[in-house]
């Protein structure tokens, strides 16, 4: 054998080789034979070409393309690559799911029996597909009977629970401080009724400050202007008061305190001689209520007082007939008296009858 044919043959053996390694690397074996499968998904998150396609486990190919469906590009096309010395049915499951906590995406392949002539599927055909989550794929399709069984056990559990902490008179800790907060949220509930009852019943009248509040806000505003111009005149004022010369205005001020101080010492002594004034005319009415001259007589003395009357009386007669008929009086100096005439309306009668 020539070198020629040698380096042929080697060469043909080495892209044998290499083409065998490629499809080894993607999961494919060249020296068996396989049937190949379009299985249709909505959502292949972490799935990727050469993820494997088991059945119970076992491996028996690998994903050998991924792309969008051409009949709707909201789904996508997976093609996967199996052992072609099974027969599948056509009712054929391809289940997505992942292969642990931490693992990517697995192909499960499931049917219930073996098939025979046309009940099963052939090369190129399209699988029935379904996704499964993680919770699903760990604790198996029968979600619902074991969400059931977790129910039951968490419902007995969450009744026990209740039932202790419905007894009131149970000395846990946690029931008696749970009993507090409902003892608490109850006192927090009437002080909220009475607080609305409060609020309903002060409605109105806060509803009149309100209004009263607006109005003097309102006034104010109007009376801005007011304002300013008052705020105006008062600086202008305090202007012209730290302008005024105040040194003589004080002097001018002490002197008049100065005066009203001698007014007032004087007006002292004069309290002081009116109140001695004072005490000697007490000391002269006590001498009257209490003495023996005639000024006692007179106050307390009936009969002295008649004396009195009576002889201003006739004193008053004396002058008054004297002023009427001062003849009847010169015989006191030798001369011959005449007759007396009484008149004929006398003066002197009213005094005489006592009127």
């Amino acid at each position: 054998m020539s070198k020629e044919v040698r380096l042929g043959l080697l060469a043909i053996l080495t892209i044998g080789l290499a083409i065998w390694g490629y499809k080894f690397v993607k999961g494919k074996n060249i020296f068996k034979k396989t049937k190949t499968f379009h299985v249709i998904y909505d959502n292949i998150e972490q799935l990727t070409v050469a993820s494997p396609v088991l059945i119970n486990g076992y491996n028996i190919g690998s994903v050998s393309a991924i792309q969008l469906n051409p009949k709707d590009t909201k789904s996508i096309k997976v093609s996967i690559e199996v052992d072609g010395n099974i027969q599948y049915p056509k009712d054929t499951k391809a289940v997505l799911k992942s292969s642990g906590v931490v693992g990517g995406k697995i192909i499960d392949i499931s049917f219930d029996a073996a098939c025979t002539g046309p009940n099963c599927a052939q090369d190129e055909d399209t699988l029935n597909g379904r996704t499964e989550g993680l919770i699903e794929t760990m604790i198996g399709s029968d979600l619902t009977s074991y969400s059931a069984t977790i129910k039951e056990s968490v419902g007995g559990a969450m009744d026990t629970i209740l039932t202790q902490l419905s007894d009131k008179d149970n000395p846990s800790p946690i029931n008696q401080s749970l009993w507090k907060l409902q003892e608490t949220l109850d006192n927090l509930s009437g002080a909220t009724n009475s607080m609305n009852s409060i609020m309903s019943s002060s409605t109105g009248n806060l509803n009149t400050t309100f209004e009263n509040l607006a109005k003097l806000t309102n006034s104010l505003a109007e009376s801005d202007q007011q304002i300013k111009s008052l705020l105006t005149n008062l600086d202008a004022i305090s202007t012209e008061m730290r302008s005024v010369q105040l040194t003589p205005t004080l002097d001018a001020a002490n002197g008049v305190l100065a005066r009203a101080e001698d007014l007032m010492s004087g007006l002292d002594t004069t309290v002081s001689t009116s109140n001695a004034t004072f005490e000697e005319l007490t000391t002269l009415l006590e001498n009257m209520n209490n003495g023996d001259g005639m000024l006692p007589k007179l106050l307390h003395d009936e009969t002295f007082s008649d004396n009195i009357e009576l002889s201003t009386k006739n004193l008053n007669l004396l002058l008054q007939d004297l002023r009427l008929n001062p003849r009847r009086y010169l015989k006191v100096f030798g001369k011959k008296v005449p007759a007396y005439t009484l008149p004929e309306e006398d003066p002197a009668q009213p005094i005489l009858d006592g009127n």
